[in-house]
């Protein structure tokens, strides 16, 4: 006998088909997304509602295994890499070829912060794509004196 289905509603949620981006109801059985839709288009399913979930945002069946999700939270943070990237805006950031402009964009990160104490932080370097260049302790003292700076 199947078990009960659950409809969760969402201020949003993000299909990710681009026919049909958004909807605001999720019907879930057994942990398996059934369909999405709008209210209306639930009108007379046997469900339990679910409104613990009705002022987010949701990404329903959504499987993170690699990490992508996590580089997300990231771009709140200063790219540093090699290579061109594209922002979660769209935004196109250009990657750096060397040291020095590694240095240039930490130290324009490190004039917008006003938080003397806030931690700077890089993320993407990678020195084999740098022709094995290596970012010293001297080159951070190039952004900032004062300031935590880490890169990874």
């Amino acid at each position: 006998m199947p078990s009960e289905i659950t409809l969760f509603e969402a201020r949003r949620v993000i299909t990710m088909n681009p026919s049909r981006p958004y909807a605001t109801h999720v019907a879930v059985r057994d942990g398996y997304v059934l369909m999405v839709g709008t209210e209306d288009e639930f009108d007379g399913l046997d469900a339990v509602p679910d409104r613990r979930f009705a002022d987010k945002v949701i990404l329903p069946g959504f499987v993170e295994g690699h990490a992508h999700v996590m580089e997300g939270t990231l771009w709140r943070q200063t790219y540093v890499g090699a290579g061109d990237r594209r922002s979660p805006d769209g935004r196109r950031v250009p990657g750096l070829r060397d040291i020095g402009a590694v240095v240039a964009r930490l130290s324009d990160a490190d004039r917008s912060i006003a938080d003397p104490d806030q931690l700077l932080y890089g993320w993407g370097f990678d020195p084999l794509h740098l022709g094995g260049a290596r970012l010293t302790r001297h080159d951070l003292d190039r952004v900032s004196t004062t300031r935590p700076v880490m890169v990874h």
